[in-house]
Parts: C-alpha cells; sequence; structure tokens
C-alpha cells in the first residue's frame, strides 16, 4: 500500500532526496569557488521579498515563460500561491517540480506515481491548471518517473531521457552553462546575460534563476536580457512550433531550511 504523500517517513524520505544529491554536487565543486551564490540559492526568498519586478519585467518585455514549481511549496505557503496566480494570470505556465525538490534519478514507479498523484491535485486545487511540463530536479530521472509522467498527462520533461525507455513524452535539455552557475564564477549581472544571450542563439530552452538575479543586485540586467530576447514558454519549444528559445524560470530553493 501506498502511504500518503505527508506520513512522516515518506516526508523524511523526499528531504533525504532533495539533499544528498544537492550535497554531493556541492562536494563536488572547485574548492575555489565562492558558496556565496548556492547559499543565497538556499536561503534567499523571491516570494517573501516581492516578486513585482518580475512580474512587470515580464509583462514589459511581452514575454511567457514556464515556471518550475515543487508543490509543497503551494501547499504550505500563501504568499508563494499568491505570487505563482500573479504569474499564471499573466500568461506563464506552471511546470512541475517534484512535490519538493527530490532526485528522481532512482525513483520507482510506485513511488513516482504517488507523488505526481499528490502535485497534480495541489496544481488543480490550488491553482486551477493542469501542467503540460516536468522540471525532474537534478536533471536526471528513472524508467519508472517517466512511465508514471505519461500516465498523468505530462507531455514533455527538461532532462536527460533514460536509456531503453519507450515514451511520446518529449525531452528538453537546457543549454549550458546557466545563470548560477555564472554567477558562482563570479561574473556581475550584465556579464551573465551577455553570456546567456550568446548561449541562446541556436538552443531549443534556456534555464534562469530570477531569485539568484536578484540576490546579486542584477533585477535591472535581466529585465533587460528579457526585452532584448526572444522566448516563448517551454510547452511551445517543446512542440516544435517555433524556433524561438523556451524560457524556464526556477524561483525555489533546492530545499528548506528549517
Amino acid at each position: 500500500m501506498t502511504l500518503p504523500i505527508d506520513n512522516p517517513t515518506v516526508v523524511h524520505e523526499q528531504k533525504r532526496r532533495a539533499l544528498s544529491p544537492y550535497l554531493k554536487f556541492v562536494r563536488n565543486l572547485d574548492s575555489e569557488t565562492s558558496l556565496k551564490t548556492r547559499i543565497e540559492h538556499v536561503a534567499y526568498d523571491i516570494f517573501e521579498d516581492g516578486i513585482d519586478w518580475l512580474v512587470d519585467a515580464l509583462v514589459k518585455a511581452g514575454v511567457s515563460a514556464g515556471v518550475s514549481i515543487p508543490a509543497s511549496h503551494l501547499e504550505t505557503d500563501k504568499t508563494v500561491r499568491d505570487g505563482i496566480r500573479r504569474l499564471v494570470n499573466t500568461g506563464n505556465e506552471v511546470v512541475v517540480h517534484g512535490y519538493r525538490h527530490t532526485s528522481y534519478m532512482e525513483t520507482p514507479y510506485e513511488t513516482a506515481n504517488a507523488e505526481l498523484t499528490a502535485i497534480i491535485s495541489c496544481f488543480d486545487s490550488r491553482l486551477g491548471v493542469q501542467p503540460a511540463g516536468f522540471h525532474v530536479p537534478f536533471m536526471r530521472c528513472s524508467r519508472g518517473t517517466v512511465q508514471a509522467a505519461e500516465e498523468h498527462g505530462i507531455e514533455w520533461i527538461v532532462g536527460t531521457e533514460p536509456s531503453d525507455v519507450d515514451t511520446s513524452i518529449s525531452f528538453l535539455q537546457p543549454e549550458s552553462p546557466y545563470d548560477l552557475q555564472l554567477f558562482e564564477r563570479g561574473n556581475a549581472g550584465p556579464a551573465v546575460t551577455e553570456r546567456m544571450a550568446e548561449t541562446a542563439e541556436g538552443g531549443s530552452l534556456l534555464l534562469c534563476h530570477p531569485n539568484i538575479h536578484a540576490v546579486h543586485d542584477a533585477r535591472k540586467s535581466f529585465a533587460a536580457f528579457l526585452a532584448e530576447g526572444s522566448f516563448v514558454k517551454p510547452s511551445t519549444a517543446a512542440a516544435d512550433e517555433t524556433e524561438q528559445l523556451g524560457l524556464l524560470l526556477d524561483c525555489f530553493p533546492p530545499f528548506q531550511v528549517r
């Protein structure tokens, strides 16, 4: 029998799946790399600080993007719900990013299915939307996760396609290096967006972290980047309906400090 999503054992396992791969990643960073950006990625709350600047920048630029959302934030935080509703109401699409920001690298079908059931229900009850995309944390997922995603109506996944999987789901790979990586290498906002613009040429999907631009005092350069570019929602890019670049915004921390 599948345990409910809020069962303490399930919650603990989800937290382990969130924390373990992230700490492994940080451990492998070059010793000279400043941890400031990664610390802020965990600690800073863009919704608590206010997302007016981001909503205004998207509207002014005429850009509609995808927004990656771990469902647990919608369940527990009214400020997040209000902020996401504003983004949805201005033409952006919501994208599954796990129930929590957990690894799906080795997740069995039963676990992925239970979590996606809870996620889809949450998106419907809290936002009144049915997501088409799944931004897999850490960009890798199991075959069981793909099977569960397809059964839940997911049409595209941001991440690497597992080997030996038979699916109708499209897989999108974001361009690299992305903004968070560029900031942690010591670049300032304008240099980051300039490199992002270069990376975007000929690509299919750009992954951006507006929360990191905010903590690096780079809101203006990010807004200018949106205004100067030509972007579409990831669903449009996944359907091969345009040569424009899909834009995916990830505003949430990889795990929460309690």
